[in-house]
């Protein structure tokens, strides 16, 4: 009889203790650093401040960070056309100025082309962050909905552990 009781005794400590550490694995990977027993966090730092020794910890600190910028441009286009019988340097020379005005007005084109695609860069990593803070709600609500009565679980394992014990210690003391 007393056999049995041991045994029965045994095993239901070791299965409460089994159940309880999956449990609190469970909560560790998904409770993402929230205490699973809050009141259990405060009481130790009530404890820890009021030792003589220790007191509140208060830090403080400021981060300033700002700039400005200006940018200004004006141009003037003229095209001087030289006639058909111009000199052939005044020729040449219209010719440069009209491939640099090219040259210009491709650059122009190149870095308004850059301007619109970083306008679009910085849409799309504002879309992938709203996508990214959505994703993180999502999560954030299935990690409470799995971690929400973690806590009742576990005070209802420990107390079928104690209620184990004390139904057998009659039977182990041989208490009549």
């Amino acid at each position: 009889m007393k056999i049995a009781a041991v045994i029965g005794l045994v095993l239901n400590v070791t299965g409460t203790f089994l159940a309880g550490k999956a449990l609190i694995q469970d909560y560790r990977e998904n409770a993402q650093g929230v205490p699973l027993l809050p009141w259990l966090v405060a009481a130790r730092r009530w404890a820890a401040n009021q030792l003589p020794f220790r007191g509140p910890v208060t830090a403080s600190g400021t981060v300033f960070l700002g700039g400005e910028g200006i940018l200004v441009a004006e141009g003037l286009v003229t095209r001087l056309i030289p006639d058909a019988d111009a000199p052939t340097e005044r020729q040449i020379e219209y010719l440069r100025r009209e491939v640099d005005a090219l040259h210009q007005a491709l650059d122009t084109y190149h870095r308004e082309a850059d301007r619109r695609i970083d306008d679009v860069s910085q849409q799309l990593a504002g879309t992938e962050a709203k996508a990214a803070a959505a994703t993180s709600e999502v999560e954030l609500l299935a990690r409470r909905n799995a971690t929400s009565t973690v806590g009742m679980q576990l005070f209802g394992l420990l107390l079928i552990g104690i209620g184990s014990v004390v139904s057998v210690l009659p039977a182990v003391l041989g208490w009549n």
